[in-house]
Protein backbone atom coordinates (compact mmCIF):
# COMPACT_ATOMS: atom_id res chain seq x y z
CA UNK A 1 0.00 0.00 0.00
CA UNK A 2 1.00 3.48 -1.49
CA UNK A 3 0.37 4.97 2.56
CA UNK A 4 2.93 2.40 4.11
CA UNK A 5 5.26 3.93 2.36
CA UNK A 6 4.51 7.83 2.15
CA UNK A 7 2.24 8.00 5.26
CA UNK A 8 1.83 12.02 4.59
CA UNK A 9 -1.42 12.46 2.78
CA UNK A 10 0.18 16.05 1.01
CA UNK A 11 3.05 13.42 -0.19
CA UNK A 12 0.78 11.01 -1.71
CA UNK A 13 -1.33 13.18 -3.46
CA UNK A 14 1.60 14.75 -5.13
CA UNK A 15 3.51 11.75 -5.66
CA UNK A 16 -0.17 10.89 -7.46
CA UNK A 17 -0.05 13.97 -9.54
CA UNK A 18 3.37 14.00 -11.03
CA UNK A 19 3.00 10.27 -11.76
CA UNK A 20 -0.46 11.01 -13.90
CA UNK A 21 1.46 13.93 -15.61
CA UNK A 22 4.49 11.78 -16.25
CA UNK A 23 2.88 9.35 -17.73
CA UNK A 24 0.67 12.05 -19.77
CA UNK A 25 3.79 13.59 -20.69
CA UNK A 26 5.45 10.01 -21.84
CA UNK A 27 2.20 9.28 -23.94
CA UNK A 28 2.36 12.44 -25.71
CA UNK A 29 6.09 12.28 -26.50
CA UNK A 30 5.48 8.43 -27.26
CA UNK A 31 2.56 9.31 -29.91
CA UNK A 32 4.48 12.49 -31.44
CA UNK A 33 7.73 10.40 -32.30
CA UNK A 34 5.39 6.78 -33.66
CA UNK A 35 2.81 9.89 -35.84
CA UNK A 36 4.89 12.89 -36.77
CA UNK A 37 7.91 11.07 -36.47
CA UNK A 38 9.71 13.97 -35.82
CA UNK A 39 13.62 13.80 -37.23
CA UNK A 40 14.35 16.67 -34.29
CA UNK A 41 16.04 15.71 -31.29
CA UNK A 42 13.79 15.80 -27.69
CA UNK A 43 15.88 18.07 -26.19
CA UNK A 44 16.21 20.40 -29.27
CA UNK A 45 12.46 20.01 -29.10
CA UNK A 46 12.25 20.88 -25.42
CA UNK A 47 14.32 24.33 -26.12
CA UNK A 48 12.81 25.45 -29.64
CA UNK A 49 9.38 24.40 -29.25
CA UNK A 50 6.95 26.33 -26.33
CA UNK A 51 4.32 23.12 -26.85
CA UNK A 52 6.94 20.77 -26.32
CA UNK A 53 8.46 22.53 -23.05
CA UNK A 54 4.47 22.77 -21.76
CA UNK A 55 3.98 19.19 -22.36
CA UNK A 56 7.23 18.73 -20.36
CA UNK A 57 6.35 20.75 -17.47
CA UNK A 58 3.21 19.10 -17.17
CA UNK A 59 4.25 16.45 -14.74
CA UNK A 60 5.60 19.16 -12.14
CA UNK A 61 2.56 21.05 -12.48
CA UNK A 62 0.14 17.95 -11.38
CA UNK A 63 2.29 17.23 -8.67
CA UNK A 64 1.72 20.63 -7.25
CA UNK A 65 -2.09 20.62 -8.15
CA UNK A 66 -3.05 17.27 -6.91
CA UNK A 67 -0.16 18.50 -3.84
CA UNK A 68 -2.94 21.26 -3.19
CA UNK A 69 -5.82 18.91 -3.53
CA UNK A 70 -4.14 16.55 -0.74
CA UNK A 71 -3.37 19.71 1.71
CA UNK A 72 -6.98 19.87 1.93
CA UNK A 73 -8.28 16.40 2.31
CA UNK A 74 -5.21 16.28 4.78
CA UNK A 75 -6.89 19.53 6.92
CA UNK A 76 -10.22 18.00 6.76
CA UNK A 77 -9.02 14.23 8.07
CA UNK A 78 -7.25 16.03 10.95
CA UNK A 79 -9.89 18.06 11.58
CA UNK A 80 -12.22 15.07 11.86
CA UNK A 81 -9.57 13.23 13.96
CA UNK A 82 -9.64 15.64 16.09
CA UNK A 83 -13.34 15.42 16.45
CA UNK A 84 -13.13 11.67 17.16
CA UNK A 85 -10.43 12.42 19.48
CA UNK A 86 -12.44 15.27 21.24
CA UNK A 87 -15.79 12.99 21.27
CA UNK A 88 -13.79 9.71 23.08
CA UNK A 89 -11.88 11.98 25.85
CA UNK A 90 -15.52 13.48 26.08
CA UNK A 91 -16.90 10.18 26.38
CA UNK A 92 -13.81 9.37 29.00
CA UNK A 93 -14.20 11.87 31.08
CA UNK A 94 -17.98 11.77 31.15
CA UNK A 95 -17.58 8.19 32.99
CA UNK A 96 -13.87 8.36 34.19
CA UNK A 97 -12.21 10.34 37.29
CA UNK A 98 -9.61 12.90 35.62
CA UNK A 99 -7.34 12.67 39.06
CA UNK A 100 -7.20 8.72 39.34
CA UNK A 101 -8.34 7.45 36.01
CA UNK A 102 -10.76 5.15 37.47
CA UNK A 103 -14.83 4.97 36.80
CA UNK A 104 -16.78 7.74 37.97
CA UNK A 105 -20.07 8.07 39.69
CA UNK A 106 -22.00 8.49 36.88
CA UNK A 107 -20.54 5.66 35.75
CA UNK A 108 -20.96 3.86 38.81
CA UNK A 109 -25.26 5.33 38.41
CA UNK A 110 -25.11 3.20 35.01
CA UNK A 111 -23.57 0.09 35.81
CA UNK A 112 -25.73 -0.19 39.20
CA UNK A 113 -28.81 0.30 36.89
CA UNK A 114 -27.62 -2.39 34.30
CA UNK A 115 -27.07 -4.88 37.51
CA UNK A 116 -30.40 -4.02 38.56
CA UNK A 117 -31.68 -4.47 35.30
CA UNK A 118 -30.31 -7.54 34.80
CA UNK A 119 -32.52 -9.06 38.09
CA UNK A 120 -31.35 -9.41 41.34
CA UNK A 121 -32.00 -13.15 43.04
CA UNK A 122 -30.39 -15.46 44.62
CA UNK A 123 -27.41 -16.62 42.64
CA UNK A 124 -26.95 -12.45 41.07
CA UNK A 125 -26.93 -10.20 44.18
CA UNK A 126 -23.40 -7.84 43.60
CA UNK A 127 -22.16 -6.43 46.10
CA UNK A 128 -21.13 -2.56 46.73
CA UNK A 129 -18.28 -1.78 49.27
CA UNK A 130 -18.20 2.63 49.69
CA UNK A 131 -14.61 2.91 51.36
CA UNK A 132 -13.97 6.41 53.01
CA UNK A 133 -10.25 7.10 53.95
CA UNK A 134 -9.65 9.06 57.65
CA UNK A 135 -8.05 12.47 58.32
CA UNK A 136 -7.99 13.02 54.57
CA UNK A 137 -9.38 16.56 54.84
CA UNK A 138 -7.01 16.99 58.22
CA UNK A 139 -4.06 15.87 55.29
CA UNK A 140 -5.67 18.36 52.77
CA UNK A 141 -5.78 21.37 54.95
CA UNK A 142 -2.36 21.04 56.93
CA UNK A 143 -0.16 19.78 53.55
CA UNK A 144 -1.80 20.50 50.81
CA UNK A 145 -3.49 19.61 48.30
CA UNK A 146 -0.97 17.97 46.03
CA UNK A 147 -0.12 15.77 49.31
CA UNK A 148 -3.97 14.78 49.05
CA UNK A 149 -3.72 14.08 45.17
CA UNK A 150 -0.72 11.86 46.00
CA UNK A 151 -2.65 9.29 48.69
CA UNK A 152 -5.61 9.08 46.61
CA UNK A 153 -3.53 8.20 43.44
CA UNK A 154 -1.38 5.37 45.51
CA UNK A 155 -4.85 4.25 47.42
CA UNK A 156 -5.93 3.88 43.55
CA UNK A 157 -3.26 2.18 43.21
CA UNK A 158 -3.44 -0.62 45.67
CA UNK A 159 -6.91 -1.32 44.77
CA UNK A 160 -6.18 -1.83 41.20
CA UNK A 161 -3.82 -4.27 42.08
CA UNK A 162 -6.03 -5.68 45.07
CA UNK A 163 -8.83 -6.33 42.66
CA UNK A 164 -10.22 -8.79 40.08
CA UNK A 165 -12.14 -8.82 37.09
CA UNK A 166 -15.09 -9.16 38.76
CA UNK A 167 -14.38 -6.18 40.94
CA UNK A 168 -14.93 -2.90 39.32
CA UNK A 169 -13.40 0.21 41.07
CA UNK A 170 -15.17 3.99 41.42
CA UNK A 171 -14.55 6.80 42.38
CA UNK A 172 -16.75 8.94 43.87
CA UNK A 173 -15.19 12.21 44.71
CA UNK A 174 -12.80 13.42 47.60
CA UNK A 175 -12.00 10.05 49.34
CA UNK A 176 -14.38 7.89 48.68
CA UNK A 177 -14.03 5.34 46.45
CA UNK A 178 -16.83 1.87 45.54
CA UNK A 179 -15.99 -1.47 44.45
CA UNK A 180 -18.94 -2.80 42.99
CA UNK A 181 -18.49 -6.74 43.01
CA UNK A 182 -20.68 -8.57 40.12
CA UNK A 183 -22.05 -11.81 40.77
CA UNK A 184 -23.31 -13.22 44.30
CA UNK A 185 -20.59 -12.66 46.81
CA UNK A 186 -21.20 -14.10 49.78
CA UNK A 187 -20.88 -12.52 53.46
CA UNK A 188 -18.18 -14.91 53.87
CA UNK A 189 -16.09 -14.05 51.25
CA UNK A 190 -17.05 -10.27 51.38
CA UNK A 191 -15.65 -10.74 54.93
CA UNK A 192 -12.41 -11.81 54.16
CA UNK A 193 -11.92 -9.22 51.15
CA UNK A 194 -13.08 -6.35 53.56
CA UNK A 195 -10.19 -7.27 55.88
CA UNK A 196 -7.30 -7.50 53.39
CA UNK A 197 -8.75 -3.99 52.22
CA UNK A 198 -8.90 -2.76 55.89
CA UNK A 199 -5.20 -3.59 55.87
CA UNK A 200 -4.77 -2.16 52.65
CA UNK A 201 -5.56 1.07 53.40
CA UNK A 202 -4.13 0.96 56.56
CA UNK A 203 -0.33 0.20 55.65
CA UNK A 204 1.32 4.09 55.41
CA UNK A 205 1.77 5.67 52.58
CA UNK A 206 5.38 6.44 51.20
CA UNK A 207 5.01 9.91 49.38
CA UNK A 208 8.94 11.23 48.68
CA UNK A 209 10.06 11.86 52.21
CA UNK A 210 6.74 11.78 53.58
CA UNK A 211 5.47 8.85 55.32
CA UNK A 212 1.91 9.36 56.12
CA UNK A 213 -1.16 6.66 57.86
CA UNK A 214 -4.76 7.14 57.10
CA UNK A 215 -6.18 4.67 57.52
CA UNK A 216 -10.24 4.20 56.55
CA UNK A 217 -13.90 2.75 57.18
CA UNK A 218 -15.95 0.65 54.85
CA UNK A 219 -19.70 0.17 54.54
CA UNK A 220 -21.04 -3.02 52.66
CA UNK A 221 -24.21 -3.87 51.56
CA UNK A 222 -25.79 -6.10 48.97
CA UNK A 223 -28.64 -4.98 45.85
CA UNK A 224 -31.67 -5.57 46.37
CA UNK A 225 -34.50 -6.79 44.23
CA UNK A 226 -36.90 -3.48 45.80
CA UNK A 227 -33.49 -1.07 44.70
CA UNK A 228 -34.89 0.95 41.78
CA UNK A 229 -31.56 3.76 41.86
CA UNK A 230 -28.24 4.14 42.48
CA UNK A 231 -29.11 5.95 45.48
CA UNK A 232 -30.89 3.23 47.08
CA UNK A 233 -27.95 1.18 47.63
CA UNK A 234 -25.51 4.04 48.54
CA UNK A 235 -27.75 5.15 51.20
CA UNK A 236 -27.21 1.31 52.76
CA UNK A 237 -23.43 1.43 52.30
CA UNK A 238 -23.54 5.19 53.57
CA UNK A 239 -25.14 4.12 56.54
CA UNK A 240 -22.85 0.91 57.20
CA UNK A 241 -20.06 3.18 56.62
CA UNK A 242 -20.86 5.72 59.62
CA UNK A 243 -21.33 2.92 62.02
CA UNK A 244 -18.11 1.73 61.09
CA UNK A 245 -16.35 5.26 61.36
CA UNK A 246 -17.76 5.28 64.69
CA UNK A 247 -15.11 2.54 66.43
CA UNK A 248 -11.69 4.24 66.29
CA UNK A 249 -9.43 2.65 63.81
CA UNK A 250 -10.01 1.53 60.45
CA UNK A 251 -12.81 -1.19 60.30
CA UNK A 252 -15.55 -2.01 57.98
CA UNK A 253 -19.55 -2.90 58.80
CA UNK A 254 -22.24 -4.96 56.69
CA UNK A 255 -25.46 -3.12 56.64
CA UNK A 256 -28.52 -4.38 58.54
CA UNK A 257 -32.02 -2.86 58.81
CA UNK A 258 -31.31 -1.44 62.45
CA UNK A 259 -28.96 0.72 60.86
CA UNK A 260 -31.81 2.35 58.84
CA UNK A 261 -33.74 3.14 62.14
CA UNK A 262 -30.28 4.56 64.26
CA UNK A 263 -29.63 7.00 60.89
CA UNK A 264 -33.55 8.10 61.43
CA UNK A 265 -33.07 9.14 65.36
CA UNK A 266 -29.27 10.58 64.60
CA UNK A 267 -30.80 13.15 62.14
CA UNK A 268 -34.07 14.20 64.62
CA UNK A 269 -31.20 14.15 66.95
CA UNK A 270 -28.52 16.25 64.92
CA UNK A 271 -31.56 18.76 63.58
CA UNK A 272 -32.64 19.50 67.42
CA UNK A 273 -29.16 20.17 68.27
CA UNK A 274 -28.41 22.63 65.61
CA UNK A 275 -31.41 24.29 66.75
CA UNK A 276 -30.27 24.27 70.24
CA UNK A 277 -26.64 25.87 69.31
CA UNK A 278 -28.70 28.66 67.63
CA UNK A 279 -30.96 29.06 70.35
CA UNK A 280 -28.27 28.63 72.97
CA UNK A 281 -30.30 25.91 75.23
CA UNK A 282 -27.17 24.48 76.95
CA UNK A 283 -26.40 25.24 80.05
CA UNK A 284 -22.89 24.43 82.21
CA UNK A 285 -22.62 22.60 85.54
CA UNK A 286 -19.17 22.30 87.38
CA UNK A 287 -17.78 19.57 89.61
CA UNK A 288 -15.27 19.94 91.76
CA UNK A 289 -11.47 19.17 91.59
CA UNK A 290 -10.19 18.24 95.13
CA UNK A 291 -6.57 18.40 95.86
CA UNK A 292 -6.17 15.37 98.18
CA UNK A 293 -3.78 16.39 100.88
CA UNK A 294 -5.21 19.34 101.41
CA UNK A 295 -8.84 18.96 100.82
CA UNK A 296 -8.98 22.47 98.79
CA UNK A 297 -10.84 22.95 95.90
CA UNK A 298 -8.57 23.80 93.15
CA UNK A 299 -10.80 23.79 90.09
CA UNK A 300 -14.00 22.96 88.47
CA UNK A 301 -14.74 20.74 85.10
CA UNK A 302 -17.03 22.33 83.23
CA UNK A 303 -19.71 19.92 82.15
CA UNK A 304 -22.33 20.77 79.48
CA UNK A 305 -26.40 19.98 79.48
CA UNK A 306 -28.82 20.34 76.74
CA UNK A 307 -32.51 21.53 77.72
CA UNK A 308 -34.27 19.64 75.54
CA UNK A 309 -38.05 21.19 76.76
CA UNK A 310 -38.92 19.73 80.03
CA UNK A 311 -35.85 16.99 79.51
CA UNK A 312 -32.59 17.33 80.21
CA UNK A 313 -30.25 15.42 77.33
CA UNK A 314 -27.00 13.92 79.24
CA UNK A 315 -23.90 14.82 76.72
CA UNK A 316 -22.90 11.04 75.87
CA UNK A 317 -26.64 10.86 74.25
CA UNK A 318 -25.59 14.28 71.94
CA UNK A 319 -21.85 14.59 71.95
CA UNK A 320 -21.21 11.81 69.99
CA UNK A 321 -23.63 13.05 67.18
CA UNK A 322 -21.98 16.77 67.55
CA UNK A 323 -18.28 15.53 66.56
CA UNK A 324 -19.67 13.94 63.98
CA UNK A 325 -21.70 16.16 62.42
CA UNK A 326 -19.14 18.74 63.13
CA UNK A 327 -21.38 20.83 65.58
CA UNK A 328 -19.27 19.94 67.97
CA UNK A 329 -16.90 23.21 66.90
CA UNK A 330 -19.65 26.03 67.14
CA UNK A 331 -21.09 23.94 70.85
CA UNK A 332 -16.83 23.71 72.00
CA UNK A 333 -16.44 27.68 71.24
CA UNK A 334 -19.81 28.33 73.22
CA UNK A 335 -18.73 26.41 75.98
CA UNK A 336 -15.62 27.68 76.33
CA UNK A 337 -16.71 31.11 76.19
CA UNK A 338 -18.99 30.68 79.14
CA UNK A 339 -16.58 28.23 81.41
CA UNK A 340 -14.10 31.23 80.93
CA UNK A 341 -16.47 33.83 81.60
CA UNK A 342 -17.69 32.00 84.94
CA UNK A 343 -14.35 31.54 86.23
CA UNK A 344 -13.15 34.92 85.50
CA UNK A 345 -15.84 35.61 88.67
CA UNK A 346 -14.66 33.20 90.98
CA UNK A 347 -11.15 33.50 93.09
CA UNK A 348 -7.72 34.00 91.40
CA UNK A 349 -6.53 30.63 92.92
CA UNK A 350 -10.06 28.53 91.16
CA UNK A 351 -9.01 27.12 87.79
CA UNK A 352 -11.17 25.32 85.46
CA UNK A 353 -10.91 23.06 82.84
CA UNK A 354 -12.87 22.41 79.78
CA UNK A 355 -13.34 19.25 77.59
CA UNK A 356 -12.55 19.62 73.95
CA UNK A 357 -13.05 17.03 71.12
CA UNK A 358 -10.05 15.60 68.59
CA UNK A 359 -12.59 17.85 65.87
CA UNK A 360 -11.60 21.47 67.44
CA UNK A 361 -8.10 20.62 67.32
CA UNK A 362 -8.37 20.16 63.71
CA UNK A 363 -9.21 23.68 63.06
CA UNK A 364 -6.39 26.09 62.18
CA UNK A 365 -7.90 28.25 64.51
CA UNK A 366 -8.10 26.96 67.13
CA UNK A 367 -5.81 28.04 69.12
CA UNK A 368 -5.91 31.71 68.41
CA UNK A 369 -9.59 31.04 69.53
CA UNK A 370 -8.71 29.78 72.87
CA UNK A 371 -6.58 33.03 72.97
CA UNK A 372 -8.96 35.39 72.05
CA UNK A 373 -11.48 34.07 74.37
CA UNK A 374 -8.89 34.22 77.27
CA UNK A 375 -8.80 38.13 76.26
CA UNK A 376 -12.50 38.75 75.72
CA UNK A 377 -13.21 37.05 79.27
CA UNK A 378 -10.24 38.30 81.31
CA UNK A 379 -9.50 34.68 82.40
CA UNK A 380 -5.59 34.17 82.93
CA UNK A 381 -4.34 31.81 81.15
CA UNK A 382 -2.96 29.84 83.99
CA UNK A 383 -6.17 29.39 85.43
CA UNK A 384 -7.46 27.60 82.46
CA UNK A 385 -6.84 23.56 81.54
CA UNK A 386 -7.81 21.99 78.47
CA UNK A 387 -8.90 18.10 79.05
CA UNK A 388 -8.63 16.12 75.64
CA UNK A 389 -8.48 12.42 75.17
CA UNK A 390 -5.85 9.81 73.55
CA UNK A 391 -8.19 9.93 70.30
CA UNK A 392 -6.91 13.12 69.35
CA UNK A 393 -3.18 11.46 68.46
CA UNK A 394 -4.75 9.47 65.68
CA UNK A 395 -4.47 13.13 64.09
CA UNK A 396 -1.21 14.45 62.71
CA UNK A 397 1.31 13.91 65.52
CA UNK A 398 3.42 17.30 64.39
CA UNK A 399 0.18 19.20 64.05
CA UNK A 400 -1.25 18.01 67.51
CA UNK A 401 2.38 18.45 69.36
CA UNK A 402 2.15 22.11 67.61
CA UNK A 403 -1.65 22.72 68.83
CA UNK A 404 -0.33 22.07 72.35
CA UNK A 405 2.63 23.73 72.47
CA UNK A 406 1.21 26.97 71.63
CA UNK A 407 -1.38 26.74 73.98
CA UNK A 408 1.54 25.79 76.47
CA UNK A 409 3.23 28.67 75.31
CA UNK A 410 0.03 30.65 76.41
CA UNK A 411 -0.15 29.58 79.56
CA UNK A 412 -3.11 27.19 79.65
CA UNK A 413 -2.64 23.73 81.23
CA UNK A 414 -2.90 20.32 79.51
CA UNK A 415 -4.65 17.11 80.58
CA UNK A 416 -4.96 13.83 78.86
CA UNK A 417 -8.44 12.71 79.88
CA UNK A 418 -9.01 9.03 80.23
CA UNK A 419 -5.98 7.86 80.60
CA UNK A 420 -5.47 3.92 79.79
CA UNK A 421 -8.87 3.31 77.74
CA UNK A 422 -7.43 4.52 74.62
CA UNK A 423 -4.97 5.19 72.72
CA UNK A 424 -1.99 5.06 75.46
CA UNK A 425 1.36 4.92 75.10
CA UNK A 426 4.50 6.07 76.85
CA UNK A 427 5.90 8.01 74.06
CA UNK A 428 2.23 10.09 74.66
CA UNK A 429 4.32 11.07 77.88
CA UNK A 430 7.46 11.93 76.92
CA UNK A 431 6.73 13.95 73.41
CA UNK A 432 3.34 15.83 74.59
CA UNK A 433 3.61 18.69 77.18
CA UNK A 434 1.31 17.36 79.53
CA UNK A 435 0.30 19.08 83.14
CA UNK A 436 -2.30 16.38 84.45
CA UNK A 437 -3.06 12.48 83.41
CA UNK A 438 -6.77 12.21 84.65
CA UNK A 439 -7.68 8.44 85.57
CA UNK A 440 -10.94 7.06 83.66
CA UNK A 441 -13.42 6.05 86.15
CA UNK A 442 -13.45 2.44 84.81
CA UNK A 443 -10.61 2.31 87.21
CA UNK A 444 -11.44 3.67 89.54
CA UNK A 445 -15.01 1.37 89.37
CA UNK A 446 -12.80 -2.03 89.35
CA UNK A 447 -9.71 -1.42 91.04
CA UNK A 448 -10.50 -2.53 94.41
CA UNK A 449 -12.35 -6.26 92.91
CA UNK A 450 -9.51 -6.75 90.15
CA UNK A 451 -6.36 -6.71 90.80
CA UNK A 452 -4.86 -6.10 87.12
CA UNK A 453 -7.16 -3.13 87.31
CA UNK A 454 -5.93 -2.17 90.91
CA UNK A 455 -1.66 -2.63 89.70
CA UNK A 456 -2.48 -0.43 86.64
CA UNK A 457 -3.16 2.37 88.22
CA UNK A 458 -0.07 1.58 90.47
CA UNK A 459 1.49 1.82 87.31
CA UNK A 460 -0.12 4.62 85.74
CA UNK A 461 0.76 6.82 89.31
CA UNK A 462 4.31 5.82 88.95
CA UNK A 463 4.46 6.60 85.15
CA UNK A 464 2.91 10.48 85.93
CA UNK A 465 5.49 10.89 88.86
CA UNK A 466 8.80 9.47 86.51
CA UNK A 467 7.31 12.05 83.83
CA UNK A 468 6.69 14.82 86.49
CA UNK A 469 3.18 14.88 85.63
CA UNK A 470 -0.31 15.44 88.17
CA UNK A 471 -2.82 12.74 88.62
CA UNK A 472 -6.55 13.69 88.73
CA UNK A 473 -8.40 10.27 89.91
CA UNK A 474 -12.04 10.12 88.21
CA UNK A 475 -15.07 8.76 89.87
CA UNK A 476 -13.92 8.75 93.48
CA UNK A 477 -17.78 7.39 95.13
CA UNK A 478 -16.22 5.30 98.21
CA UNK A 479 -14.14 5.95 100.94
CA UNK A 480 -12.34 2.92 100.18
CA UNK A 481 -11.57 3.69 96.73
CA UNK A 482 -10.12 7.30 98.13
CA UNK A 483 -7.79 5.15 100.86
CA UNK A 484 -6.49 3.07 97.82
CA UNK A 485 -5.72 6.23 95.60
CA UNK A 486 -4.35 8.09 98.15
CA UNK A 487 -2.11 5.57 98.95
CA UNK A 488 -0.63 4.65 94.97
CA UNK A 489 0.16 8.55 95.33
CA UNK A 490 -2.84 10.47 93.65
CA UNK A 491 -2.69 14.26 93.71
CA UNK A 492 -6.73 15.69 93.02
CA UNK A 493 -9.79 13.53 92.99
CA UNK A 494 -12.84 14.28 91.33
CA UNK A 495 -16.32 11.90 91.95
CA UNK A 496 -19.71 11.89 93.85
CA UNK A 497 -17.40 10.95 97.03
CA UNK A 498 -16.93 15.25 97.18
CA UNK A 499 -19.61 16.44 94.65
CA UNK A 500 -21.90 16.18 92.07
CA UNK A 501 -21.76 18.32 89.46
CA UNK A 502 -23.04 21.43 90.82
CA UNK A 503 -24.85 24.56 89.48
CA UNK A 504 -23.04 27.82 88.49
CA UNK A 505 -24.76 30.18 90.84
CA UNK A 506 -23.81 27.29 93.70
CA UNK A 507 -19.77 27.39 92.47
CA UNK A 508 -19.00 29.86 95.14
CA UNK A 509 -20.86 28.57 97.93
CA UNK A 510 -19.01 25.33 96.80
CA UNK A 511 -15.69 27.35 97.32
CA UNK A 512 -16.74 29.31 100.67
CA UNK A 513 -17.62 26.41 102.41
CA UNK A 514 -14.53 24.47 101.56
CA UNK A 515 -12.27 27.84 102.67
CA UNK A 516 -14.28 27.98 105.80
CA UNK A 517 -13.51 24.39 107.01
CA UNK A 518 -10.28 24.72 106.20
CA UNK A 519 -9.45 28.34 108.18
CA UNK A 520 -11.06 26.07 111.23
CA UNK A 521 -9.25 22.86 110.02
CA UNK A 522 -12.68 20.88 109.82
CA UNK A 523 -13.29 18.11 107.67
CA UNK A 524 -15.05 18.65 104.30
CA UNK A 525 -18.44 18.04 105.36
CA UNK A 526 -20.86 15.06 103.57
CA UNK A 527 -23.80 15.63 101.36
CA UNK A 528 -25.89 12.84 99.29
CA UNK A 529 -25.72 15.47 96.18
CA UNK A 530 -24.99 18.64 94.88
CA UNK A 531 -22.89 19.99 98.27
CA UNK A 532 -19.61 18.64 98.85
CA UNK A 533 -19.09 15.52 100.94
CA UNK A 534 -17.26 15.21 103.95
CA UNK A 535 -12.84 13.91 103.71
CA UNK A 536 -12.69 11.38 106.58
CA UNK A 537 -10.23 12.93 109.59
CA UNK A 538 -7.46 10.20 108.78
CA UNK A 539 -7.07 11.49 105.36
CA UNK A 540 -6.55 14.94 105.98
CA UNK A 541 -3.04 16.05 105.76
Amino acid sequence: MLSDVITSIRARYAFAGTAFGSIFTSAAFAYDAAVIQSAEPFTSLVQTNPVYTAVALFPALMGYTFFKVGESRARLVAELERRIEAEHTLEHNAFHDSLTSLKNRHALECDVLDRIAEGVGPNNRPALMLLDLDKFKFINDTMGHNVGDAILLALSDRLRAASGPEQGIYRLGGDEFVILWSGGPSAKVINAFCDALVSLISFPFELGDLRLATGGSIGVTWLGPDDKTMSDVLRRADLALYRAKEVPGSHFVLYDSTLAYEAEQRMMMEKDLRLAIEEQQFFLEYQPIVHLETGRVKGFEALVRWQRGDLVVRPDMFIPVAEKSGLIVPLGKWVLAEACRHASLWPADVGVSVNVAGEQFKDVGFVAMVERTLAETGLNARRLTIEFTESLFSVDVDVVRGSLSRLRALGVKLALDDFGTGFSSISHLRCFPLDTLKIDRSFTESMLTDEREAELVGVIMKLSQAFDISTTVEGVETESQLEFIRKAGAGDVQGFLFSRPVPVDQVPSVIAETRNRQRKNEALPVAASAAIVKLPKRYQA
